[in-house]
């Protein structure tokens, strides 16, 4: 007795050691009423196959249906999107609507390897390639294909000796007579077609399937919605809607259309495929032509959750290969009237004994429901496109208007040169194109003899630079054409820094080698012209090529439904380099302002320092719109292109005007008498370098000699004040002595 209890002890902890060691998966789905059967009976079977073969691998799973919940398939879509945008663990196998695949790819295991190519070639390609493929990975199979059917009332057919339409016409025109002739019956309780333009989760499938079903021929794509194959389509629902039709009737639900199934009080009805009354034969659905089948494949996939553990993943792929092989699509799937994505069971015969086998065969090549976007929000895009169409068909709007904000859901507006969106694209190409021209053949003045004396103070080397940083800067503009990237917000601002400040470098050069006084730094930019461009030249290239390579942030914004990509700003190190060059563009700023003062009075820039002062108020400002630009939320493409547009050609052009082609209009408006006599305007101006000099003498000495009475006095307010003094004195001379007593000399000679 004793050893019987000890065999039973031993028993149970083998088994609670089995229990602990096996794998236990959760599996979650959506399911409406006629799929509850389905599922259950494949997990148990799995689990039943698990423990024969000694995987230790046990399904439990978790249905959401109707019955069972208030959620709809779009609630459950939410649900498992925010379970896997939370790279939640919950789960490990998950059932998902076929048209999510590119929402939720990222969060699933690529199959591929991991699943034999022998597995995954049984399933329909076009299946494959357009409802389990993310990224050009497999990361989902097909579990169940869902063909939506017409259901014609054979009775009512055979008795007015009519058939099965093919066409829309035909399906219109077989209504109406047959209809009529039962009301005279008085037979009121059919219904003639019921439409499914509902506002479940069936109606974007019939609008769908309705636009598809006008395509040319099978092996086309789906019309997009601004083509006149969709709006031809989108007229028929209206038509098809008052014609034999009404607001109720299309309006109603799936368990409405169910119903009527059952009763057979409907002439014609569309739904999925599924086991029904025999008073009703199946077909696909009609086309705007015979043979163009309207018929749309929706359906279940089954993925692994790439957050769950190692173990989990290697148990799921188990499950998952067990589910969609062809032996459970035939068994659990094919007998209970659903469809397989596997193309060789409607060759077998036992299946299509099961299963209307030409309905599948007809839709070949099978379209999906996919609307071939690359968004992110497809939910929601789904629900506004529902909306905007049933505008049209229940409520009269224009189709025009109902067209665009479809359209405006997924489009971006921006410029274009041709045609476009705005008038603005066009024109403003044109402008910025013309001016880009000009500023190109303007580089002929510089070789002109006419206009060489106003060059000279340069080389052409540095007015060629100045052209060019105009041009780069104005070229900036052409990146709001086409459609908008994260490369063309990359490339835009640095090409403004980089252009303006090829534009600055002859004004930087200009005021240093004119510095009122001999110093070593003037006598080396002087001798080293070449190597202090190549300097500023590689320290801006360095800083903007790097913000190329740097993450950036895009945000979208939607005006008046118009959607538009907004540069936003740098992330990452991009946002410290992007720093750094505003930073060099102040820099050059306040160190041409510093120079300016100092230089004023200096003979040889008589005709620079204005200019150079307009030029650098408009810089700031400039600069200062464009910074405010950047911060403020401007939600309007059209707004936002105009204020950079301009503000490019205000900045662009004015460094072209007061640097460059001010010297043209100089010679072209200048008095032959009015001869600048360069030594006469020097000993007008004497006094002010012998009082300078004199002023600074004195200021010298009277601080030395207060020095000990001003001993507290901190050393850096001594230097400050020094600095000032001498900056001061530098404003007044026209010219360093060195430089006055070789034009003195110069021109007694001439005498």
């Amino acid at each position: 007795m004793n050893l019987y209890f000890i065999y039973i002890f031993i028993f149970i902890i083998f088994n609670c050691i089995c229990g602990i060691n096996s794998v236990k998966i959760k599996a979650i789905s959506y399911a409406y009423s006629e799929r509850l059967n389905l599922l259950t009976p494949i997990v148990d079977e799995f689990n039943k196959y698990s423990k024969k073969q000694n995987l230790d691998i046990q399904i439990e799973l978790t249905i959401l249906a109707p019955e069972n919940s208030t959620s709809s398939i779009d609630d459950y879509a939410s649900i498992v999107g925010t379970l896997l945008a939370r790279q939640s663990t919950k789960y490990d196998l998950i059932f998902y609507y076929a048209s999510f695949s590119e929402v939720y790819g990222e969060h699933f295991v690529p199959l591929n390897g991991l699943i034999s190519e022998e597995h995954i070639n049984m399933f329909d390609k076009n299946i494959i390639s357009k409802t389990c493929t993310w990224n050009k990975k497999v990361i989902g199979l097909p579990f169940t294909i869902e063909l939506s059917v017409l259901y014609s009332n054979k009775k009512l057919l055979d008795k007015y000796g009519e058939k099965v339409p093919k066409t829309w016409d035909e399906l219109i025109k077989t209504s109406k007579y047959i209809m009529e002739e039962e009301k005279k019956l008085n037979n009121t309780d059919i219904i003639s077609y019921n439409g499914l333009f509902s506002e479940g989760d069936y109606g974007i499938l019939s609008i769908y399937e309705l636009i598809t079903s006008f395509r040319k021929s099978n092996a086309d794509l789906y019309p997009g919605i601004e083509s006149d194959s969709a709006q031809n389509a989108i007229k028929m629902i209206k038509i098809l809607k008052n014609e034999i039709g009404s607001d109720s009737q299309f309006l109603m639900e799936d368990d409405d259309t169910r119903e009527r199934i059952i009763s057979g009080k409907a002439l014609f009805l569309k739904f999925w495929y599924y086991e029904h009354n025999p008073d009703y034969t199946t077909s696909n659905i009609p086309g705007e032509k015979a043979g163009i089948s309207g018929s749309v494949a929706g359906g279940y996939n089954i993925a692994i959750n790439r957050y769950s553990s190692a173990e989990n993943q290697k148990a799921a792929i188990e499950a998952l290969k067990f589910i969609t092989s062809k032996d459970t699509q035939k068994k659990f799937v094919i007998s209970k009237n659903i469809y397989s994505a596997i193309n060789s069971l409607y060759d077998d015969e036992e299946a299509c004994s099961l299963i209307n086998c030409n309905i599948y065969k007809n839709a070949q090549p099978l379209p999906v429901l996919d609307f071939e976007l690359k968004i992110d929000n497809i939910p929601l895009y789904i629900i506004n496109f529902k909306k905007y169409i049933y505008e049209y068909v229940y409520n009269d709007a224009d189709l025009s208007d109902v067209i665009k904000k479809i359209e405006d859901l997924t489009k971006y507006y921006h410029f274009s040169v041709i045609g476009g969106d705005s008038i603005l694209g066009p024109i403003f190409f044109v402008i910025i194109s013309i001016i880009v021209v000009i500023m190109s053949v303007s580089h002929v003045f510089i070789f002109h003899d006419k206009f060489k004396p106003q060059f000279e103070i340069l080389s052409n080397w540095f007015w060629t630079l100045s052209l060019l940083g105009s041009i780069i800067m104005m070229c900036s503009v052409y990146t709001l054409y086409g459609d908008g990237s994260e490369f063309k917000c990359k490339i835009r601002i640095p090409i403004i820094y980089f252009g303006h400040a090829m534009s600055l470098i002859p004004v930087v050069y200009i005021l240093i080698i004119n510095f009122p006084e001999e110093n070593k730094i003037s006598n080396w930019f002087k001798n080293n012209k070449y190597i202090f461009t190549g300097i500023v030249v590689f320290i801006e290239f360095s800083l903007n090529f790097t913000l190329l390579f740097s993450p950036y942030h895009i945000e979208i914004f939607t005006y008046n439904g118009e959607n538009f990509q907004k540069c936003v700003n740098y992330e990452s190190f991009g946002a410290i380099f992007n720093f750094l060059s505003i930073f060099c563009i102040m820099g050059s700023i306040i160190t041409i302002s510093i120079l300016l003062f100092v230089d004023w009075n200096v003979e040889t820039l008589r005709n620079e320092r204005r200019f150079i002062t307009a030029l650098i108020a408009v810089d700031i400002i400039s600069i200062i719109v464009f910074n405010v630009f950047a911060s403020i939320e401007i939600k309007s493409y059209l707004l936002y292109n105009i204020i950079f547009t301009i503000n490019v050609i205000l900045f662009s052009v004015t460094n072209y005007l007061l640097i460059y082609i001010k010297r043209v209009i100089i010679v072209l408006c200048k008095n032959k008498d009015e001869d600048f006599n360069e030594i006469e305007y020097i000993k007008k101006n004497r006094i002010f370098n012998n009082f300078d000099s004199s002023s600074l003498s004195k200021e010298s000495k009277g601080s030395r000699e207060t020095r000990g009475s001003f001993q507290s006095q901190s050393q850096t307010h001594r230097r400050a004040s020094d600095i000032s003094n001498a900056l001061i004195s530098y404003h007044y001379k026209v010219s360093n002595s060195n430089r006055i007593s070789k034009i003195t000399e110069n021109k007694q000679l001439d005498l």
